[in-house]
């Protein structure tokens, strides 16, 4: 969930659950831990304390031997319904008197195999019984731990029934607060939609906090802010290009209409001079066609005058 494809504000709130929901749950673990610490604690200073007052309050009886008193001072512990029972025991270690409240759990016939202690679910105490610092007999105190259970069980309830209304509270409550952070993100990221779809890099995402996500949001729109400059950069560069590519143009269309015009010249040259060497072999030709007629008998008459002159040089014999 946290790493697939559901939304980031899923995310968030199972975040926030699992946060919240393993705080509790240490939080009640330690809270259990301390009222079975502090409840077995305060019941063992309860039978200490009874222990010593029953010590106290047998001296005489134990002294005297008085096992009915010992019987009776002892039966004053029947108001508590967890004590299994009371035992006093005589300087001898002989069973001097006791108060069983259930026959199954008898008193030990000697305190020496018996020791203070709490041992799954039975909590057991001594206390000796003392004239002048002599000890003269022994009080031996012993009670079930199934209240300690009931008590923890009892914690336990609660405890769960916290955690479930804790969890759905820390629920309802991260619905509303995620948007604190999923809300930007969302509006960051439908202004990225916007961007893609029409290219428009002038617009910028709205800043709602200076946190993390104010700086992210920053950085995004300084982002946008220099591609929007590239891309007018571009476009000036483009538009330069494009004029000068266009002038250029103008400037060939110049030369080459101009070459045009030069070659339109020779040719119109070419074809005058070709013209005019075409009139000029027509008027030699016709020149000489015309005097040639007229020299021809001009040649003729010389010819025939030199041959008269030469007949008339030569003498006769």
């Amino acid at each position: 969930m946290l790493v697939g494809s559901t939304s980031i504000k899923r995310k968030i709130v199972s975040i926030i659950m699992v946060t919240s929901g393993s705080a509790l749950l240490l939080a009640c673990a330690g809270f259990l831990v301390y009222e079975y610490v502090l409840y077995r604690d305060s019941m063992t200073r309860e039978m200490e304390t009874a222990a010593r007052v029953m010590a106290d309050s047998n001296t005489a009886t134990v002294a005297f031997g008085d096992a009915a008193g010992a019987a009776k001072s002892l039966a004053a512990l029947r108001a508590d319904r967890h004590l299994l029972h009371a035992c006093v025991y005589d300087k001898t270690g002989r069973l001097f008197a006791s108060f069983v409240a259930n026959a199954s759990t008898p008193c030990p016939a000697s305190p020496v195999a018996i020791a203070a202690s709490i041992l799954g679910e039975q909590a057991s105490v001594i206390q000796p019984v003392s004239v002048d610092g002599d000890s003269i007999g022994t009080v031996y105190l012993a009670r079930d731990l199934r209240d300690l259970s009931g008590r923890a069980a009892q914690y336990l309830g609660i405890a769960l029934i916290v955690l479930a209304a804790s969890t759905l509270a820390a629920l309802a409550v991260s619905s509303r607060l995620q948007r604190v952070i999923s809300g930007p993100i969302l509006q960051l990221a439908l202004t990225a939609t916007k961007i893609s779809n029409n290219r428009n890099y002038e617009l910028r995402a709205p800043k709602a906090s200076d946190d993390e996500l104010g700086t992210l949001v920053d950085s995004f729109n300084d982002m946008l802010e220099q591609i929007h400059r590239r891309d007018a950069a571009l476009r000036k560069a483009q538009d330069e290009l494009e004029q000068r590519v266009r002038e250029r143009t103008r400037e060939l269309e110049a030369e080459v209409a101009e070459r045009k015009r030069a070659e339109n010249a020779m040719f119109q040259a070419k074809q005058a001079a070709e013209e005019s060497d075409r009139a000029k072999s027509t008027f030699l030709a016709n020149m000489s066609h015309e005097l040639r007629t007229p020299l021809n008998a001009v040649i003729g008459y010389s010819e025939m005058l030199q041959e008269d002159a030469e007949e008339k040089a030569t003498p006769r014999r």
